[in-house]
């Protein structure tokens, strides 16, 4: 109870601080987020009609009191309005957003440790191969793609040559695979890599020796005591692949225009949306910190060692 408090405790500390960057570092930056706008009547200037949104929305205020009422509404469960939607709420479309970035994620994340163990597990049991060596080198080329190529190079096999997918319209299963692929794949070879050095290092143990003198099948010894102990550095590595999948679904969501918190994000920044710029980071935050406490949770259970030390 005590370390499922600390953690509570941790994270809640960690989203004030990412608010209060966000916060900062977005009214630090240039611009305005009604500039250049205009009054189709024509009964007011741009300027006249900028000073009035910024008198409406707040943006008049001294900055302490924006940064304490943003924190107040953050309270509340209110992330603001959208300046360029007609004041309307943001939270629908970023909750909405952040459930096609987390479907996305998830199927990412089944290509990616599912590709990912099969490869590392087939490489260490045939450790040294021809084939492992070859596995080893295209694992590292793959994992060194740039996200965006490697998803431009899928969307011209599969779409334009091939025609299997449609980039826009078609259904979300449909529309899914091509993103998922792009993302796991990437996260699979380095999975695969990962994985197989675990395996290897599991390989050499003593224990593992003794299984083997005992008389054990191959098959028992690679399930029972080698595959099961590596898998627990496996899960850590889980706990840390949510970041850069949400890292990379930015660049992804934008080459397949999906329709999720990086794609939302960018056209926020573009459109000097600040209130939707800040609740964009603090969702992702969010499920940062809970991806890697369900990891650290799943890391305990499986090492008894991890809950001595904490």
């Amino acid at each position: 109870m005590k370390y499922l408090l600390r953690r509570f405790v941790h994270g809640l500390v960690v989203i004030f601080i990412v608010a209060t960057l966000s916060f900062i570092l977005i009214h630090l930056a240039p611009g305005d987020p009604f500039m250049n706008v205009s009054d189709e009547s024509g009964l007011q200037t741009s300027a006249e009609l900028q000073e009035r949104l910024q008198r409406i929305h707040g943006l008049d205020q001294p900055i302490p009191i924006q940064y304490a009422l943003y924190l107040r509404n953050l309270f509340r469960g209110d992330l603001g309005v959208s300046y360029r939607n007609g004041s309307q709420p943001i939270l629908p479309d970023v909750v909405a957003a952040a459930g096609r970035t987390l479907l996305l994620g998830a199927a990412a994340l089944i290509v990616n440790f599912g590709v990912g163990l099969f490869l590392g597990t087939w490489q260490a049991i045939r450790h040294p191969s021809r084939a492992d060596r070859v596995l080893t080198v295209a694992t590292l080329v793959v994992y060194s793609l740039p996200v965006f190529w490697f998803g431009y190079v899928l969307v011209f096999l599969f779409v334009e040559r091939l025609g299997l997918f449609p980039v826009i319209g078609g259904h979300v299963a449909q529309r899914l695979v091509l993103p998922s692929l792009t993302l796991g794949l990437i996260g699979a070879a380095a999975t695969a890599r990962f994985h197989r050095a675990a395996m290897l290092n599991v390989k050499n143990a003593d224990y593992v020796r003794t299984a083997v003198a005992k008389g054990l099948s191959h098959r028992d010894v690679v399930v029972r005591h080698i595959l099961r102990n590596a898998l627990t550095p496996v899960i850590t590595l889980l706990g840390l692949s949510l970041p850069l999948l949400l890292s990379g679904s930015v660049f992804v969501e934008r080459v397949f225009q999906w329709n999720g918190l990086g794609n939302l994000a960018v056209n926020a920044v573009q459109g000097r949306e600040y209130n939707v710029v800040m609740a964009t980071t603090l969702i992702v935050s969010l499920m940062v910190i809970v991806s890697n406490f369900v990891a650290d949770l799943l890391h305990r259970r499986a090492d008894p060692r991890a809950r001595a030390t904490t």
